[in-house]
């Protein structure tokens, strides 16, 4: 147990130190601090995670790879999810940094493979910006040329979405935020009706052949897997 002289001492050196502790600049990663509130925190996190495209877009495509066995692939994918978030679980409450990724590999294995994975993060968010850049022209065409009697290029409606997005992430991360979480709350709503409407319409199937893995390979499952697993490892 410390003598009362003792704590005295430290308790000097460290009032001695304190100016100087006063006049270092703060460390703030070139970012503005309190920016986002909770809401707006959440709104990013659920809207990053794009609870529609995984529905609407993925999973027909894990069902064309795996076929009875998407369900399969989608669980294998959700516990590979699990086991990540886990890990980085236990680096954001220890190092919270929006370097992402990387800057825990950088901590963990030094910066020559933090510097790769930003690399390979960075491609890996060009080629999804780019997936989506397609998506919105191939509903957004058709959907012009029915309401609006217009044809217009894909190319051009790729690069209205580049701008149009790029611009609002620019403007304020807020309005950003905000936006995506309604666009997500209506698709999602939109999605939960037409299920309740075929339920009633069709009732309840119960598919003994996807339970029983009918006609299933395990490459299938794997390739499925990878699929499912890019729609659910979004952030």
């Amino acid at each position: 147990m410390a003598s009362k002289e003792t704590i005295q001492v430290k308790d000097k050196e460290s009032a001695a130190i304190q100016p100087y502790r006063q006049n270092l600049p703060s460390f703030t990663y070139g970012l503005r601090p309190e920016v986002l509130g909770n809401f707006d925190t959440l709104a990013q996190s659920i809207s990053a995670l794009a609870p529609t495209a995984t529905p609407a877009i993925l999973i027909p495509l894990v069902f064309g790879l795996a076929g009875n066995g998407a369900w399969l692939a989608y669980l294998i994918a959700t516990i590979g999810v699990v086991l990540v978030g886990a890990n980085i679980n236990q680096f954001a409450s220890r190092s919270a940094s929006p370097g992402s990724i990387y800057s825990y590999v950088a901590i963990g294995l030094g910066p020559g493979m933090g510097m790769l994975t930003g690399w390979l993060l960075l491609c890996a968010y060009i080629i999804a910006f780019s997936c989506v850049e397609s998506e919105f022209a191939l509903y957004a065409g058709p959907f012009i040329k029915e309401a609006l009697h217009l044809s217009i290029e894909p190319t051009l409606l790729m690069l209205i979405c580049a701008v149009i997005t790029c611009y609002i992430a620019w403007r304020d991360i807020k309005i950003s935020s905000s936006i995506m979480l309604i666009l997500e709350v209506c698709s999602i709503s939109l999605i939960l009706v037409l299920m309740a409407l075929t339920l009633l319409h069709r009732g309840y199937i119960l598919d003994w052949s996807q339970i029983k893995l009918t006609g299933v390979s395990a490459q299938s499952v794997f390739y499925g897997s990878g699929i499912s697993y890019f729609g659910l490892y979004r952030i």
